[in-house]
């Protein structure tokens, strides 16, 4: 965890320094750019961010079904917005180790289970994550149809294609074959240690366990729609500051700055993704035309509203669970979830 930690915080420290660079470390010219949005346009974007979460743990409430039936959704949205607050403020994105613990704790549910909620939850996410660059690409406009962009995006619709299809079928071979994998997991992580070994065997059968929604159309159908409207969606916050800038972009571009940011905060970096957030959005905006002091300036804008709302929010729902950072942090209170 450590190294990942320091990992982090190089390639942050390098993606910020080489956007600055960039700009030619013209502060006064980033800010006169950054103040020139519309503020209701800002608040505007925050509110319909928020409201996404409420659509993630309404899913959740679902893929939760298995474990433990009908419970709250403001159970849920407390401990989303927990863990999302967790992963903009603690090192190794222990965002989601913590939602597990909060929801075990609120819902007496073993926090194992939670976690492997979490975890078919994040591969429900990242087959949206594929539909949705495939459906951008295949939107691309005209403007951007040559050159080396065109290829490049050709190459990226070629391997999105393959790594969507790679993931759906070790999904159907986990399913089928769930005690074998098991056994061979075991077998290979004994080697290491027998405490591994039977924490990672219980983790694959717990995850495939919450996999059974795949084999309920009465969970399935509701868990397909809302992961359809929440990734059709997250779009709109990128598309409303773009407005606030005065930016005709439409649509398209702000999905496809979305896509490029989720792929960007997938590396390792800081938390709150600070670095490879910025260096998405600027870019994707560099790519649309904008010019480059705009779009860095853009970047910052739109990573504070993603981040500090979320924060903020996220500690006053700590609050109401009785819980500080600290303890979030405690190795005791985590104990169990990983």
């Amino acid at each position: 965890m450590r190294l990942k930690f320091w990992i982090g915080i190089f390639v942050s420290a390098g993606l910020l320094a080489l956007m600055f660079w960039w700009t030619g470390f013209n502060f006064r010219s980033l800010w006169d750019a950054a103040k020139g949005v519309n503020p209701w346009y800002l608040l505007a974007s925050v509110v319909i961010n928020l409201g996404i979460y409420i659509i993630r743990a309404l899913r959740w409430r679902y893929l939760m079904d298995p474990v433990k039936k009908r419970v709250k959704l403001s159970h849920l949205y407390s401990a989303t917005m927990i863990g999302f607050m967790a992963n903009n403020l603690l090192p190794a994105r222990l965002g989601e180790i913590v939602r597990a613990y909060v929801i075990g704790r609120r819902e007496s549910v073993p926090k194992s289970s939670a976690f492997a909620t979490i975890v078919v939850e994040r591969v429900f996410d990242s087959i949206s994550v594929f539909v949705m660059l495939l459906v951008v690409l295949a939107l691309m406009p005209q403007s951007l149809s040559g050159g080396h962009l065109a290829e490049t995006i050709r190459r990226t619709r070629t391997v999105s294609l393959i790594g969507g299809i790679v993931l759906v079928a070790f999904l159907a071979v986990l399913m089928s074959r769930r005690e074998s994998l098991m056994n061979i997991s075991g077998a290979v992580l004994r080697r290491v240690s027998s405490k591994l070994a039977e924490k990672a065997t219980g983790l694959i059968d717990k995850f495939v366990h919450g996999l059974s929604v795949i084999k309920r159309p009465r969970l399935l159908v509701p868990i397909i729609l809302l992961s359809a409207i929440h990734w059709g969606i997250l779009w709109m916050p990128v598309y409303i500051i773009f407005k606030g800038y005065g930016l005709n972009l439409g649509v398209w571009a702000s999905a496809f700055t979305f896509v490029v940011i989720a792929f960007a905060v997938a590396l390792p970096s800081t938390p709150g993704f600070i670095g490879t957030f910025q260096v998405a959005v600027a870019a994707a905006l560099v790519v649309l035309g904008v010019q480059k002091e705009e779009a860095v300036a853009i970047s910052i804008v739109m990573w504070a509203m993603g981040y500090i709302p979320v924060v903020i929010v996220g500690l006053v729902c700590l609050s109401r669970e009785n819980l500080t950072l600290s303890s979030l942090k405690s190795a005791e209170s985590l104990r169990g979830v990983k």
